[in-house]
């Protein structure tokens, strides 16, 4: 079975950006180089720069197949 995950990537801010207080932007914040990939978790609190946060909820579906006019 193969698993959704989503990512977040730092595209060169000039104040950083961070996942639970850990750096995701380039080593040298304010290089307008993009920083590697984090990944998210339900959970998560990202931190873009110094005051804006954002909290990080999945919601999951599943889905449920019926059998009407054949066997399953």
């Amino acid at each position: 079975m193969q698993t959704l995950k989503w990512e977040i990537v730092d595209m060169g801010s000039l104040n950083g950006t961070f996942v639970n207080s850990r750096a995701v932007h380039h080593p040298n914040v304010g290089s307008r180089h993009w920083g590697e990939p984090a990944e998210l978790a339900d959970g998560d609190i990202i931190t873009l720069g110094t005051s804006s946060k954002l909290s990080v909820s999945f919601l999951y579906a599943f889905s449920i197949s019926s059998c009407f006019s054949h066997v399953c």
